[in-house]
């Protein structure tokens, strides 16, 4: 894989690249293969010795429900179509029948493997801040829940409209420039599939965001175009001829600086409102920082006892403000341990924040 997706490998990749397979092999050899042993044995024991079947009836049992088992869990983690903790079962499970945490042999292998698979559930269930510490899937990427909404078959009036003040007038040029169909024409010139969605939304066919971040990387190879990383940006200095780029540990000018940071709302992925300082330091008028594209908290028993369900055909949001529906947008509602989220309800509490609406009620 590596050799595949970096054709320019270089010695420090390919030591890592062999380190990782390493740690996945010794996994294998003495996780997964005793593990398995482990555990068909039991079942083993347990149908012939217990029930008093015939021979290999508990080897059977137990290939179909590790098959099963670890199906549910790849389609659990990669589709995520139920909540966190529907993920986290299913992880669980197909973990627990491979045999991985059973380490040892009798009843001690029994007990360790127990409280393994208790400190992961704790593990995986943490939440901080309404976030999960950590996922049954490893998600670098999260937009649109790891399937990344890259753009719609809209126009670029039409998105510039749905956008709103203040940031229509500063998106116009660049929209107008490269509209939409350009972008889904440009993805699709670079091989990726698209998944058309009832809204409009352009998605990667496979569902996976990393599809998008592929064809970003492969155009800047491309076009040798050097990306930097783990090297926050410090500061910005305009002068004569560009600009001064310091980070923390050296500077390069620019010719231009395109400043995308993103705004404050989640501090995990390095959007702390530094972007925002930048831009103010230059001269450029920065309008105050409000919630927008987020979730909606309840506490009506009825929605949150639905917890885990994602709702897509034909699924809209209204925001009503004073008895009269404001806005309306169409898209999937998912409902959370805490409210309600989705592109729907996005679309309507961005829809409230640029418009500075304080109090408004939104029906599904």
């Amino acid at each position: 894989w590596y050799y595949r997706r970096f054709p320019n490998a270089n010695l420090k990749g390919s030591l890592i690249a062999l380190g990782i397979s390493i740690v996945i092999l010794a996994a294998v050899l003495y996780g997964v293969v005793p593990g398995i042993i482990t555990v068909g044995g039991w079942f083993e024991l347990f149908f012939v010795n217990t029930l008093g079947m015939p021979f290999n009836t508990g080897e059977i049992i137990y290939i179909i429900l590790l098959v099963a088992c670890v199906i549910w869990a790849v389609y659990e983690t990669q589709t995520q179509r139920h909540g966190q903790k529907i993920q986290n079962l299913a992880f669980l499970l197909s973990v627990g029948m491979l045999g991985i945490p059973f380490y040892g042999w009798g009843w001690s292998a029994f007990i360790i493997g127990i409280i393994v698979l208790a400190a992961l559930w704790f593990v995986l269930g943490y939440t901080r801040e309404k976030q999960p510490l950590i996922s049954a899937r490893v998600k670098m990427l999260m937009t649109a829940n790891g399937r990344c909404n890259f753009t719609k078959e809209i126009s670029a009036e039409r998105m510039l409209s749905d956008i709103g003040e203040p940031v229509a007038s500063f998106a116009a040029p660049a929209l107008r420039a490269c509209p939409p169909s350009m972008v889904a024409a440009g993805f699709k010139a670079r091989g990726l599939r698209l998944r058309h969605m009832q809204d409009g939304r352009l998605f990667p066919a496979s569902g996976k965001a990393a599809d998008v971040v592929h064809v970003f990387g492969d155009l800047l190879r491309d076009e040798s175009v050097p990306l930097l990383t783990n090297c926050p940006v410090t500061g910005i200095q305009q002068v004569k001829n560009g600009f001064i780029v310091a980070t923390g540990g050296f500077t390069f000018w620019a010719r231009n600086v395109l400043v995308a940071t993103g705004g404050a709302s989640f501090p995990k992925t390095g959007s702390v409102g530094d972007g925002q300082e930048f831009a103010r330091r230059m001269g450029h008028r920065v309008e105050p920082l409000r919630a927008g594209l987020v979730g909606c908290e309840t506490s009506d028993r009825a929605i949150l006892a639905m917890s885990g369900a994602r709702f897509e055909c034909g699924a809209s949001a209204a925001l009503m403000v004073d008895g009269s529906e404001a806005f309306r947008a169409q898209g999937e509602v998912e409902i959370e341990p805490w409210g309600v989220s989705g592109a729907a309800v996005y679309n309507c509490t961005r829809f409230a924040a640029r418009r500075n609406i304080a109090m408004f009620d939104l029906r599904l």
